[in-house]
């Protein structure tokens, strides 16, 4: 499962470590916009979904694919217009917003689509990487644990919460559980992150040591 890109560099203390988690989650963002079975999804708000709307997401959709992300993102703008009342819409509007480093329009969107369709775990999943982009820690993470509400097997969001948990909150016990929990859903065993893991361990074994001691 492609992951999504949660972190960019920010001022912290430089470590190999660190670098790694920068440089692997660099690459996953753009493979869950194009993935409609899973972070690409037309979701609406109401129960019926217009035929229309659906040829046009996924026309949207197709160029979003074929890498033509400024003609997406008016696709889905226009379609967003026309029927203000669809979640996928303002979902894949903030996702290229992300792509583009637009974060503050970014979490209009994604807000708006969470508005629009309070069950949809993508939306939320997004709005937290655009948080921890702006370095609000706090609302990256209850956007995190939102996704997860509705989506508990979501492996992304479990992902990107173990990270801001280890990186930027220093809760290393939570961090755990949550690689643990993200490494339980993929099928492949991600070997990085299984290096994440031991590491974490013997840094909450130090830190019980010290505490011990």
């Amino acid at each position: 499962m492609p992951r999504v890109n949660e972190v960019t560099p920010m001022p912290k203390p430089s470590s190999k470590r660190y670098s790694l988690v920068w440089l692997l989650l660099l690459f996953s963002l753009s493979g869950c916009m194009t993935t409609p079975a899973t972070d690409a999804t037309l979701q609406s708000g109401q129960a019926d979904v217009p035929p229309a709307a659906a040829r046009e997401f996924a026309q949207a959709l197709a160029m979003l694919k074929s890498g033509q992300r400024t003609i997406a993102l008016s696709l889905f703008q226009h379609l967003a217009q026309r029927y203000p009342q669809l979640a996928g819409a303002q979902v894949n509007i903030g996702i290229i917003d992300l792509q583009n480093n637009k974060n503050d329009e970014a979490i209009t969107a994604l807000k708006r689509a969470t508005q629009l369709n309070p069950a949809n775990a993508v939306a939320y999943q997004h709005l937290g990487i655009a948080y921890r982009r702006k370095g609000q820690f706090t609302e990256a993470k209850d956007a995190y644990l939102q996704a997860l509400k509705l989506n508990p097997d979501y492996a992304n969001a479990h992902l990107n919460l173990a990270i801001l948990y280890d990186i930027y909150l220093q809760q290393l016990n939570k961090a755990l559980v949550h690689y643990q929990q993200y490494q339980r859903l993929t099928n492949v065993k991600d070997k990085l992150v299984v290096k994440w893991m031991i590491d974490l361990e013997r840094r909450i074994h130090a830190m019980k040591s010290k505490t011990q001691g």
